[in-house]
C-alpha cells in the first residue's frame, strides 16, 4: 500500500518524467496483445506468397529456401530429402481443424491416422492410428488443447460411427463418448464458444451433448422432421441451431430445451450454417448453392444470394465479423461482405482441390486440404487473398524418378503430373512444371525430365510436350482407342503407348520415333488384359510389359521371348543397365529376375515388393512392405543393407549412373537421396580370390544352363582381367554373322528360277539362325513374290519355334564379362565385335556396352 502511495505521488508531482514510462508500458501491452491474437505463420514454408501460375515451367533455380528440409531430420545414409513430410499424410485428407489457441492443428486422413501438428514449425507432435477400416470425419480441440475429440467410423469391426477423446501428447484414447453399437452416423461435431459443452449432430435427427470437462452426457435434442447435416452454437452459447435435410433450420433454447423459431425458406437440404457475431442473424447455405441471412428477432430472411459456383463445403464468419468465408469445391474459396452478401474476393487455384477447410481463431488465416487430390494442408492469408505456405515439394505420391545426363539433377513426378527438378548438391528445387490446363488420365516423363507425354481420353490425341522449350512437340492420334500405359525409352527418343480397342478390348503396343514423328513398330499382344507396366531396355533392343503375366519382345527378331512365369500377377517391370537381365514385381510373391537371352528365371526375392537393378550386376535395391529400402546380393539374395526414412509406401527407386546414389520416392510425397558408394561398391567388389586352376571350371559355370550359376561365375572371372579377355577373344574368332547384304542376296535368291538355288538360299537362311528373323519379317512387309512369301513364312516359323541358341546365350554373357573388366584390351575387343552387322544381337549389345564402357569401368573402381 505504501509503495502504491509513493508511485501515485510521483506521478502527480512529475507527470512529464513519468510519461515515457507510461508509453513504454502501453506499447508492451499492445505488443503482447498482437502476439496473442495474431496467427503464427507456418514458418517452414516460404515467407512471401507466390502464385502457382508464376511457377509453371520455372527454369531458374528457386530463390525460396525450404527450411522444412533444414529442420526435418534426415535418416541415416540420406543426403537430402526433396520436399517435406510436414503437414502431409500418405493419403487424402478428410478433416482439418485449429486448436482454440491456434498453436496446434489436427488432420484426419484416408491413411487411417489422425495427426496433430505444431502450427508454427509444422512439426508432427502426435499420430493417432485408427484400426481396421476406421476413418475420422470430424475433429474438435478442447479449451486447453490437451484433448482432441474425434468422430467417425472408428470401430474396426463396423462402419457405424463413434466418438472418442484422445490425449494430444500421447495419442492415447482417454474416453469413448459414443460407441459404434449405438449405430448412429455423426454428421457434425462442435464445441460451444466457451468450450464447456460438446455437441454432435446425428443422422437419426438427434443432437447429442456432453459436458466438456468430465465428459458427462447431457439430455439429447430430437428433431422429428429429419436428420441434421450441421449444427452451430450462438456466440453466447444460449442457442443451438440445426440445419436439416428437410430444408429447414431450427433453433433451441439450451436453458429450457424448447424449440424457438424455424427457418423454412430453403428449397433444398440445408448443409451449412453460422451465426453472426451479435447472434441476431444466422447465415445458411443449401445443396443448391443458395445463401440466406435469417434475422432471428424478426423471423425473416433479409438477404439471399445464389452462387454460380455451386454447393458449399464450408461457411464461416471471417475477419472482424464483417465478412463471410465460403469454401466451394473443388478449387474455389470466396469472401462476401456482410450483410449484403456482395462477393469481394474469389480465389481459384487450378493446381489444388479443396475438400475441407478450417479458419484460424483470429479469423485471418485459412487452412485447406483436398479430400480427393492433394495429400497436404495448405495455408492462405485472407487479407492478401494469397497462399502463404507454397510447398517446395510434391503434394501427391511420387511415382516417377530419375537423374538427368549430368547426374547432378534429380527428376521426379507425382500422380497429378507435376514434374520437379532438384539439385543433388544443395537439395533445393531447381524448377517445376504443374499440369493445370487439362485433366490427364495417364502421363509419362523421360528420365531426364525434359519431355512429358499425356493423354486425357479417347477423343483427344496423346500430347508430347517439351518442358525445356515450353511448347508442344508432337501429337499422336488415338483413333478412338483408350490408352493403358505411356512410357519413354531410356534415352527419351522413343515413346511407347499401349492402346486398347474399345470394341474388342484387345491391346497393342505402338512405338513412335519422336524425332521423325512416325510409328516404327507395332507389337501385337493378342490379349485383352490391362497392361500395367511398359518399359524399353537401355539399348533399345527389347520391350517388356506386364498384364496378368510378364512379356518380353525382341524388336530385332520381331518376336516374343519365352519367359518362365514364376510370378502370379506381375505389376511392374524393369531392365538391368547391361540390357541382359529383366525384373518384375508382384505384390504377393515379391520381386523376380530373369536372364533375357535364355528366358530362364534367375532368382526371386519374396521380401521385396518393388525393386531395381544397380548399374553393376551384383546388387538389387528394393522396398519392403514396411517402406524400408533393402539392398540385396543379386546372386545369393542375402541382405546387404537396410535403410528407413519414408513414412509411406515406396513407389519408385532409381540409381544414378555411377551407382553411388539411390533416389527413392514415396506416397508420403517426398524423395530421399541416399549415398550408397561405400555399401554398394563393397558389395559389388566382394569377389572371392580365383586361382588360375579354377578358371577352367568357372568358364564352364559361365556356360551353364543355370543363369544364377553363370552370374556367380561372371563376378569371379572378371578380376582375372586380360586372361579372361584372351578366352573371350578366342571364342569370338569363329563368330562371323552374315552381313546385311549377304542376307538380302539370299532373300532375293528365294525367287530364283533354279530350284536348287532356292533350296540352298533357304538352307543358308535357316543356318543363319534367329538373329535374321527381323530382316525376314521386314522382307515380308515389302510385297515379296508368292514364292518368296511362302519360303519366308516357312523359315520364320521354324526359326521362331526353335529354343534359344545356347551359343548366343554364352556370347551375351561374355560381352557382359568384357564390360566388367577394366583393361584396354577388353575395351578394344568390345569395339571390334561392335563393328559387325548391326542386326545381330551380340553386335548390338557390344555397341551399347562400347558406348558405355567408360561409365561401366568407373563403377568398378
Amino acid at each position: 500500500m505504501k509503495t502504491f502511495t509513493r508511485i501515485s505521488y510521483f506521478v502527480r508531482a512529475y507527470p512529464a518524467a513519468f510519461m515515457p514510462f507510461l508509453l513504454a508500458l502501453i506499447a508492451s501491452f499492445a505488443l503482447q496483445y498482437e502476439r496473442e491474437h495474431t496467427d503464427p505463420p507456418i514458418t517452414f514454408q516460404p515467407p512471401a506468397p507466390i502464385e502457382l501460375a508464376s511457377r509453371l515451367f520455372a527454369d531458374q533455380p528457386s530463390a525460396i529456401q525450404n527450411s522444412a528440409q533444414a529442420n526435418e531430420s534426415l535418416p541415416k545414409g540420406a543426403l537430402h530429402r526433396f520436399g517435406t513430410t510436414r503437414l502431409k499424410h500418405s493419403d487424402h485428407i478428410l478433416a482439418v481443424t485449429h486448436s482454440h489457441r491456434g498453436n496446434l492443428l489436427a488432420t484426419a486422413s484416408l491413411d487411417k491416422t489422425v495427426r496433430i501438428w505444431q502450427t508454427q514449425s509444422g512439426a508432427e507432435l502426435c499420430s493417432i492410428p485408427l484400426l481396421g477400416d476406421s476413418l475420422a470425419v470430424s475433429l474438435a480441440f478442447t479449451n486447453n488443447d490437451k484433448q482432441l475429440v474425434i468422430a467417425g467410423s472408428l470401430d474396426k469391426d463396423t462402419r457405424a460411427h463413434s466418438i472418442i477423446v484422445a490425449n494430444t501428447k500421447t495419442g492415447e484414447v482417454v474416453k469413448t463418448l459414443l460407441s459404434a453399437a449405438q449405430g448412429d452416423t455423426i454428421t457434425c461435431l462442435t464445441l460451444s464458444h466457451k468450450h464447456t459443452m460438446l455437441a454432435a449432430s446425428a443422422s437419426s435427427g438427434k443432437i447429442r451433448f456432453w459436458r466438456a470437462d468430465k465428459w458427462d452426457s447431457l439430455p439429447d435434442l430430437d428433431n422429428a422432421a429429419g436428420a441434421f447435416l450441421s449444427i452451430c452454437f450462438s456466440p453466447d452459447d444460449s442457442i443451438i441451431a440445426g440445419a436439416g435435410s428437410d430444408n429447414s433450420v431450427r433453433f433451441w433454447d439450451l436453458d429450457t430445451g424448447k424449440q424457438q423459431t424455424c427457418h423454412t425458406k430453403h428449397q433444398k437440404p440445408v448443409d451449412h450454417l453460422t451465426f453472426t457475431d451479435d447472434g441476431n442473424n444466422i447465415i445458411t447455405s443449401d445443396a443448391g448453392g443458395t445463401l440466406m441471412v435469417f434475422d432471428r428477432t424478426r423471423a425473416e430472411v433479409t438477404q439471399a444470394k445464389k452462387l454460380k459456383q455451386g454447393a458449399l463445403a464450408y461457411l464461416s464468419i471471417a475477419d472482424g465479423g464483417k465478412e463471410l468465408l465460403c469454401g466451394i469445391p473443388p478449387k474455389t474459396w470466396m469472401i462476401l461482405s456482410l450483410p449484403n452478401l456482395t462477393v469481394t474476393a474469389s480465389v481459384t487455384d487450378e493446381s489444388a482441390s479443396f475438400g475441407t477447410f478450417s479458419l484460424s481463431p483470429t479469423r485471418t488465416r485459412l487452412l485447406t486440404a483436398a479430400s480427393n487430390r492433394d495429400y497436404a494442408v495448405r495455408e492462405w492469408d485472407l487479407r492478401s487473398r494469397k497462399e502463404c505456405n507454397l510447398s517446395l515439394g510434391h503434394l501427391n505420391p511420387v511415382v516417377r524418378a530419375g537423374f538427368d545426363k549430368s547426374g547432378r539433377i534429380a527428376v521426379s513426378a507425382d500422380t497429378s503430373g507435376c514434374v520437379m527438378k532438384w539439385d543433388c548438391k544443395t537439395g533445393l528445387e531447381r524448377s517445376s512444371y504443374r499440369n493445370t490446363d487439362k485433366w490427364v488420365s495417364y502421363f509419362a516423363i523421360d528420365n531426364h525430365g525434359n519431355l512429358i507425354a499425356r493423354w486425357s481420353d479417347r477423343d483427344h490425341p496423346i500430347e508430347v510436350l517439351d518442358m525445356a522449350a515450353k511448347e508442344l512437340l508432337t501429337t499422336i492420334d488415338c483413333n478412338a482407342r483408350d490408352v493403358d500405359v505411356l512410357s519413354f525409352s531410356p534415352n527419351g527418343k522413343i515413346l511407347m503407348a499401349a492402346f486398347r480397342d474399345v470394341e474388342t478390348q484387345e491391346t497393342a503396343i505402338e512405338i513412335w520415333d519422336l524425332a521423325a514423328k512416325c510409328k516404327t513398330a507395332v507389337i501385337p499382344t493378342n490379349q485383352t488384359n490391362q497392361i500395367t507396366s511398359l518399359q524399353m531396355s537401355p539399348s533399345g533392343a527389347y520391350v517388356a510389359w506386364t498384364d496378368k503375366a510378364l512379356h518380353c519382345w525382341d524388336l530385332a527378331k520381331d518376336s516374343q521371348i519365352a519367359l518362365e512365369q514364376t510370378l502370379k500377377r506381375p505389376t511392374a517391370v524393369v531392365f538391368s543397365p547391361t540390357d541382359c537381365y529383366l525384373g518384375a514385381s508382384d505384390a504377393s510373391a515379391g520381386f523376380g529376375t530373369w536372364e533375357i537371352s535364355s528366358g530362364k528365371a534367375l532368382n526371386q526375392y519374396p521380401k521385396l515388393r518393388l525393386a531395381t537393378f544397380a548399374p553393376f550386376n551384383r546388387v538389387i535395391a528394393g522396398a519392403d512392405k514396411a517402406g524400408n529400402i533393402v539392398l540385396v546380393n543379386m546372386e545369393s539374395g542375402k541382405e546387404i543393407l537396410s535403410l528407413a526414412g519414408h513414412v509411406g509406401t515406396v513407389r519408385v527407386l532409381c540409381f544414378s549412373t555411377g551407382g553411388d546414389l539411390l533416389l527413392t520416392g514415396s506416397t508420403d510425397t517426398t524423395l530421399l537421396l541416399w549415398k550408397l558408394a561405400d555399401q554398394c561398391l563393397v558389395a559389388a567388389n566382394c569377389r572371392s580370390d580365383v586361382s588360375d586352376e579354377s578358371i577352367t571350371q568357372l568358364w564352364k559355370d559361365m556356360e551353364s544352363n543355370s543363369p544364377l550359376v553363370a552370374l556367380g561365375a561372371l563376378h569371379r572371372l572378371a578380376p582375372k582381367g586380360d586372361k579372361i579377355v584372351d578366352l573371350v577373344e578366342k571364342h569370338f574368332r569363329g563368330y562371323r554373322p552374315k552381313t546385311r547384304a549377304q542376307v538380302a542376296a539370299l532373300i532375293k535368291s528365294l525367287d530364283d528360277d533354279n530350284y536348287g538355288v532356292r533350296e540352298e538360299a533357304s538352307k543358308a537362311l535357316l543356318e543363319a539362325g534367329p538373329d535374321i528373323a527381323g530382316m525376314l519379317a521386314g522382307a515380308l512387309r515389302n510385297q515379296p513374290t508368292a514364292e518368296q512369301r511362302g519360303r519366308l513364312v516357312a523359315i520364320l516359323d521354324k526359326l521362331r519355334s526353335e529354343p534359344p541358341n545356347h551359343g548366343s546365350i554364352c556370347r551375351t554373357r561374355m560381352l557382359v564379362l568384357l564390360s566388367m573388366i577394366d583393361t584396354k584390351q577388353a575395351s578394344a575387343l568390345l569395339r571390334r565385335i561392335a563393328e559387325g552387322p548391326d542386326y545381330a544381337p551380340e553386335v548390338r549389345l557390344a555397341a551399347y556396352l562400347r558406348d558405355n564402357t567408360a561409365t561401366h569401368l568407373e563403377r568398378q573402381k
